[in-house]
């Protein structure tokens, strides 16, 4: 990310291609060999130590202690903007975080009142599974498209992308299966409240990385997804800029190359053929496919429309198609979707592979709809004023 234009890091761009590789890889392999494919990933050890903080498997390693990695890197990324950036001005933040609210509340709504109508308890149960954005495939999109999405725009669907993320981890904790364990709440907290003046006192990144991992052990060990660790830690290294970029290099480089792609290896094997696409399965599927994108689309232009007539104003340049495919674009997500998923439905289970395929869909439908959209005619600025 440049730091003072807000455009899109190439790191950025690579992350998304990487990750679709993964994802494309990982539903080639389940397709010609689902067998096999769930034999690696989903193979259950048997290691006393592993198995008391929940990992288990090649996809657990990956969906809990590799995650708390890739939510550093946005805890890192939120700490900045916070601090120096987007979100350091509450007027410029208002359009979008309002817009992300929206949009994550429309596609829960949504998707449930499609569970009631249907008779889907599923889509009711994975109400949070459709809220969240991935920051990596968005800015992908959009630095695709080029010069069709206007700058301010791009500023602002990275803060919409941002916001989705916070509040989507801070939800995750309400869907698990445990109940958390008081006394970890309480380690926890004494633990975040020594974090931040050791990282100041000590800037090496080694220290921080210790404190990466005793956090992690502390969510594990509270029955909290232990992947949120990462944010926590993020937000709490101290402002100094010099120890911000020191430790938040190795981390997006590592969440890009790495974490990304092993997370859409690990988590996207849907064999599509072998789903069976009647019933509860159908439903989920095409359910979460209109929640995500439908859900979006309303639930961005609507707050953006809604804060606008509130004067509070828009960023220059977002009305029209270029409004309508940024909600749209919003609706590409699988990191924090999938962990969802992982928390309500078991992850092998034709439920879950239900999820992802919509997911996917979803993803590739809500691309496809923003190009589309974005190479639609302008408003005349006069226009776009009204509107």
């Amino acid at each position: 990310m440049d730091r003072q234009r807000g455009e899109p890091h190439p790191r950025k761009d690579r992350a998304a291609i990487l990750m679709g590789g993964g994802a494309l890889v990982a539903v080639v392999w389940a397709e010609a060999s689902p067998a096999t494919y769930h034999r690696a990933i989903d193979q259950v050890w048997s290691v006393p130590g592993l198995r008391d903080v929940g990992v288990t498997s090649i996809r657990a390693v990956v969906t809990s202690p590799l995650m708390a990695i890739f939510f550093l890197a946005v805890g890192l990324e939120l700490a900045r903007e916070r601090r120096h950036g987007l979100l350091r001005s509450g007027r410029h933040a208002v359009s979008p975080v309002a817009a992300a609210l929206g949009g994550m509340a429309a596609t829960a709504i949504l998707q449930v009142a499609i569970g009631v109508v249907t008779s889907t308890s599923a889509l009711v149960r994975g109400w949070g599974i459709p809220m969240a954005t991935d920051v990596a495939l968005v800015l992908s999109v959009v630095s695709v498209a080029g010069r069709r999405v206007p700058h301010t725009v791009r500023v602002f669907l990275l803060t919409v992308a941002i916001t989705d993320d916070l509040v989507s981890v801070l939800l995750l904790p309400l869907v698990g299966h445990q109940v958390p364990r008081p006394a970890g709440i309480v380690a926890i907290a004494i633990a975040a409240t020594t974090t931040y003046p050791l990282t100041r006192r000590f800037a090496g990144a080694r220290v921080r990385w210790a404190a990466l991992a005793v956090m992690w052990t502390l969510f594990a060990w509270a029955r909290i997804e232990p992947a949120l660790a990462g944010v926590l830690v993020g937000v709490l290294v101290p402002s100094d800029d010099v120890a911000l970029r020191r430790l938040e290099r190795p981390v997006s480089t590592w969440s890009s190359k790495v974490i990304l792609p092993l997370f859409a290896l690990a988590t996207c094997g849907v064999a599509f053929s072998r789903l069976a696409w009647h019933g509860p399965t159908l439903r989920v599927a095409v359910g979460i496919v209109i929640a995500r994108v439908a859900g979006k689309f309303l639930g961005i232009v609507g707050l953006v429309w809604l804060v606008d007539r509130w004067h509070h104003g828009r960023p220059e340049g977002l009305h029209g198609p270029v409004l309508w495919g940024a909600a749209v674009v919003c609706s590409l997500g699988l990191t924090v979707p999938v962990l969802f998923a992982d928390a309500v439905f078991p992850p092998t289970g034709p439920i879950a592979q239900a999820f992802t395929a919509g997911l996917l869909v979803a993803s590739v439908l809500g691309a496809g709809l923003a190009f589309a959209l974005w190479h639609l005619p302008r408003p005349s600025p006069r226009d776009a004023r009204t509107r």
